[in-house]
């Protein structure tokens, strides 16, 4: 499971290293299918994320969020993990593990 949360400025060399540096940036921006949209360089990426996106008094101008590892939970009982963990208003949509908001998954594996 994975913890979505908004980043704070002390991870913005973090998250710039992860657009710009890792080993999937090739696959979202630069050569050879982005080639208009090349990888910035740490003071273009200064420039187009200013601290704002890092603050929660600026969420309402954009934000970043930060993505933390929390563990697995071993579910049991799919249908009760379910409603333990997905908002009421997408249960009835969402609840059988298929692509939720924004293109989150939950994704449950039952034990047999």
């Amino acid at each position: 499971m994975i913890r979505i949360r908004h980043a704070n400025v002390e991870e913005k060399k973090k998250t710039y290293e992860w657009l710009s540096l890792s080993d999937t940036s090739r696959m979202h921006m630069g050569e050879p299918d982005y080639p208009g949209s090349p990888a910035p360089d740490w003071q273009e990426f200064q420039e187009d994320f200013e601290d704002f996106y890092y603050l929660e008094s600026g969420k309402n101008k954009g934000a970043v969020a930060a993505y933390e590892k929390v563990g697995f939970v071993r579910a049991r009982d799919k249908a009760q993990t379910v409603k333990d963990y997905l908002s009421e208003e997408y249960l009835e949509e969402y609840g059988e593990g298929n692509y939720g908001f924004q293109n989150t998954a939950v994704l449950i594996k039952e034990e047999s």
